[in-house]
């Protein structure tokens, strides 16, 4: 007995008329700057939330558009437009058109409105699918422009049943109005109005409607967290882009609104398979299940108490390949469980559309959820332009539980390996990647460096992006300064251009705070250390400038590192208020000959070191488990946005000993860890793993963002890349963005790209 989730999804399809002659004003280059675009599978943009009208708004019909169209058993149709007498003003389609509705690339538009302007399109609902019940979505997609909002209605006889209002300058993207039928012969009359308010640029290119049973799962995208007990809504189906050579994810929420679903298991059936037969492995897809950690104490305001989506444990694992104890799981009642599905393009796949399918099963449940990838025609390096270094407490990588990892260093080289590799397949850098340090006249640990380590130097490591590099390498940990036996093994084996010794830490902060002078003095010293023990290797500092420059820092300092709270503040805040950027620009021109670099690091500051309830901390970028997604995924944004090269963290691992259960610390849930120790006895399988976290996801997808941003800029449009990073990340501390701002910023950098390279347009 199939559930309700697994009922046929109905669709009615209207689109695609050819207009021969457009509104009175309108200017096909309104709305978001851009030239028209095609939307092909509507991803641009994740449909909004309806707004329910109470009565029907009055006005004229001045083109009112009837299609009669027949559905056919596989949900498709063929487009029959008639135009009544309207004359020429329309061209009938005569092409079978599939769910979602297509779109040709030559500028085709159902409707492009003046100012004032109404129009209507009747959608005839099929008469034997009247009996049953259901959720009713009409989509359609649009823009707007600068002066123009578009009121749309969804009529049914007299009555508006649901409504949403689009507002000025909307790129295009997909958006729909929703409600439910008690049966579906009330959808008899159903129409999709139009309204444009103030302006002659609105541009409606296609739509249709979809009749079925509410749905128990929805689609959403990598930059939104779901709780356990939220009931989101949106689509059924996923639709993604990506360059050749990166990861896209999306989420499937699966939820239990009234009784429990028991067994759920997801799975991804054979490749996706695109142009000319080309393919993208099953392999390439990883499904894994969204875990939970229990937050006690909130980070600040934008936290609260309960469980949060952090820990990803994976149906297969990409680092070994064994099966892992993702699934079965079950839904209680009022409650979701949530997916996150990675999917990997080929760095030598085709350029186009690949379509697949994600399955789900459960009790009295099987679903199959099309997913649909545009591979665009232009390629993410697999070493990442943005620099990193994460650190990770030495030691905790045999919390894994490999046996004799404390006193077997092979053991812990391979254990070590594991959390560097999953690390750079996220294409993060973790800093002092080995296990076992190199000491001045002592061949401990040399060959197990050159072994397990070396390669992601080399880029001959078994990683998931081709060749994929560690972007620096940091030699030492602070306060030591015994690093002659890195310098000799970076001269053998090629790696001086990107090793560097962390030279001293925060010296605004310590070791006492707010005395610079003498705290400046214990850091210059330490500096002279590092120079003694390796003259030319890159010394790190975090600091900022002001204290830096005023204390006689900046001499011995080659890379900078600003916390984010000092680089762009607001006003009335304990820092420095506006944009501090410029005053870097004369540490980074007085070189020496030696070349300077600025970095950029967020720590307990994001939400508050030692009070976390102002509202202050809101809104800036930062690492912690329960604050929006936005936040981590920002932090390569801003790098872009303020000309840094590069992102630091102090420490990815420091609590993995307890992660599952505790990592509050400096009132942050998770500052300063971002990996789970996966044990046999926690995940299945036979070997344990490090595992990933959604803020990791969102790191990564920050620094794949942060090529798009370079591409652009490389390509001789970087004013145009810094308005686009400037528009969605004003400052630090205004990186709180949703899902739909953060894809709708990244289709604007694709579609660019696309008008420039060639190829598919998201």
């Amino acid at each position: 007995m199939r559930s309700r989730l697994g009922a046929l999804s109905l669709s009615v399809v209207t689109a695609l008329l050819l207009l021969t002659s457009c509104g009175e004003g309108f200017d096909p280059m309104a709305g978001d700057g851009s030239p028209p675009l095609d939307p092909g599978a509507g991803d641009a943009e994740q449909p909004s939330a309806p707004v329910t009208a109470d009565t029907e708004q009055p006005g004229m019909v001045q083109e009112a558009l009837v299609t009669s169209q027949a559905l056919r058993p596989d949900g498709t149709v063929q487009s029959g437009w008639r135009t009544g007498d309207t004359g020429s003003a329309w061209e009938k389609l005569d092409e079978p058109v599939t769910q979602p509705a297509a779109v040709s690339a030559d500028n085709d538009y159902l409707w492009a409105g003046g100012a004032d302007q109404v129009t209507e399109v009747s959608l005839q609902n099929p008469s034997m699918y009247r009996g049953d019940p259901g959720e009713v979505t009409a989509w359609f997609y649009g823009n707007t422009g600068a002066g123009t909002q578009v009121r749309v209605e969804a009529v049914t006889g007299s009555q508006v049943r649901a409504s949403v209002l689009v507002p000025a300058t909307a790129g295009f993207g997909w958006r729909s109005v929703r409600f439910k039928v008690g049966q579906r012969l009330e959808l008899d009359d159903l129409r999709l109005r139009f309204r444009s308010l103030g302006g002659p640029d609105a541009n409606i290119r296609a739509a249709y409607v979809e009749v079925g049973m509410p749905s128990n799962y929805v689609v959403l995208g990598s930059a939104v967290k779901v709780r356990p007990q939220e009931m989101p809504e949106g689509p059924s189906r996923a639709a993604i882009f990506a360059a050749r050579n990166e990861f896209e994810s999306f989420q499937v929420v699966v939820k239990a609104p009234s009784a429990p679903l028991r067994g759920l298991r997801a799975s991804f059936s054979g490749p996706l398979t695109g142009p000319n037969g080309a393919v993208i492995p099953s392999r390439n897809v990883t499904v894994y299940r969204e875990g939970y950690y229990n937050v006690r104490t909130p980070s600040d305001l934008e936290g609260a108490t309960g469980r949060w989506p952090d820990p990803l444990i994976p149906a297969v694992d990409p680092l070994l390949g064994q099966t892992r104890n993702a699934f079965p799981v079950d839904v209680p009642a009022g409650e979701n469980r949530t997916l996150w599905v990675d999917v990997l393009v080929p760095i030598d796949a085709a350029a186009g559309v690949y379509r697949g399918t994600l399955q789900l099963t459960a009790e009295n449940l099987s679903q199959n959820i099309p997913v649909e990838l545009k591979v665009l025609n232009f390629t993410l390096p697999s070493t990442t332009t943005l620099k990193s270094s994460f650190g990770f407490t030495p030691g905790m990588e045999c919390q894994l539980g490999t046996p004799n990892c404390e006193t077997d260093l092979v053991a812990r080289a391979k254990a070590k390996q594991l959390f560097v590799r999953s690390a750079l397949d996220n294409r993060i850098t973790t800093a002092r990647a080995h296990a076992t340090n190199l000491r001045t006249g002592s061949t401990t640990g040399i060959q197990e460096f050159r072994t397990y380590t070396l390669p992601f130097i080399k880029g001959t490591a078994p990683t998931r992006l081709p060749g994929a590099r560690l972007t620096t390498y940091q030699v030492n940990m602070h306060k030591n300064y015994d690093v002659g036996a890195w310098k000799e093994e970076a001269r053998l084996n090629g790696f001086e251009n990107i090793a560097f010794i962390y030279g001293c830490d925060e010296p605004h902060f310590f070791p006492k705070y707010g005395d610079d002078h003498n705290n400046w003095l214990i850091c210059k010293d330490y500096l002279a250390q590092a120079e003694r023990a390796w003259p030319a290797a890159p010394r790190m500092v975090t600091a900022h400038i002001q204290s830096a420059q005023e204390n006689g820092g900046t001499e011995k300092t080659d890379i900078m590192v600003v916390n984010v709270e000092l680089l762009d503040g607001p006003a009335g805040g304990p820092w420095f208020a506006g944009d501090q950027r410029p005053l870097y620009d004369s540490f980074l021109q007085n070189s020496g000959g030696r070349p300077k670099e600025l970095w950029m690091y967020a720590a307990c500051g994001s939400h508050g070191c030692v009070e976390n309830d102002k509202p202050y901390t809101n809104g800036w970028a930062g690492l912690e488990i329960d604050a929006p997604a936005s936040e981590s995924r920002a932090m390569a944004w801003l790098a872009f946005r303020y000309r840094l090269t590069g992102t630091l963290y102090y420490d990815m691992a420091m609590l993995l000993p307890h992660a599952w259960d505790d990592q509050y610390y400096a009132t942050g849930n998770g500052d300063g860890n971002m990996m789970y120790a996966g044990t046999v006895a926690r995940i299945g399988g036979t070997d344990p793993i490090p595992i990933e976290s959604v803020r990791m996801k969102n790191v990564r997808d920050g620094y794949e963002d942060y090529e798009y941003l370079e591409q652009l800029r490389r390509l001789g449009y970087g004013t145009e890349a810094q308005d686009i990073a400037r528009s969605l990340f004003p400052a630090p501390y205004d990186t709180a963005k949703t899902d739909a701002q953060v894809q709708a910023a990244r289709t604007r950098l694709a579609q660019r790209l696309a008008s420039l390279l060639g190829g598919p347009t998201p």
